[in-house]
């Protein structure tokens, strides 16, 4: 059995390699900006290193897959994953799953029925307990069934 979900979870993971994205931050007066002078990087939470989000498709199904790594000291993790399907009205509830744990690394995986064709979001909402201080935390991944 787990290899079989070690074996799904490279798979979703191969087919999603495509669809990787980069974020850029800018700032709102470009003249002013003297590169590697006038602007510093800061981390995007304060209690998690990072969120990582996979989705794919094969035979029917929506395979989801969600990493979210806290910082050192984080407690707990809880989080409410969920699939959407795009429809001409906006995006449509297909399916929300919870999870939780009381360490600094939470991960998820569950599949669902899709339907070719159509657009899917899988999205996180997670709370985060560091040192005692709570950060609610968000990210998502779209892809499309074809």
């Amino acid at each position: 059995m787990k290899l079989k979900k070690i074996l799904v979870i490279l798979f979703v993971a191969v087919l999603l390699l495509p669809q990787s994205f980069k974020a850029y931050a800018q700032t709102q007066d470009q003249s002013a900006v003297k590169i590697g002078e006038d602007f510093i990087v800061t981390p995007m939470w304060t209690n998690v290193n990072d969120i990582t989000l996979l989705l794919g498709f094969k035979d029917g199904k929506a395979h989801c897959h969600g990493d979210i790594n806290g910082f050192k000291g984080t407690t707990s993790i809880s989080a409410t994953f969920k699939l959407e399907r795009k429809i001409p009205a906006g995006w449509s509830h297909v399916k929300t799953w919870t999870a939780s744990t009381n360490s600094d690394f939470l991960s998820f995986y569950d599949s669902h029925s899709a339907i070719q064709g159509y657009r899917y979001r899988f999205s996180v909402t997670a709370t985060v307990v560091r040192n005692g201080i709570s950060e609610t935390v968000s990210a998502s991944v779209e892809g499309d069934y074809n």
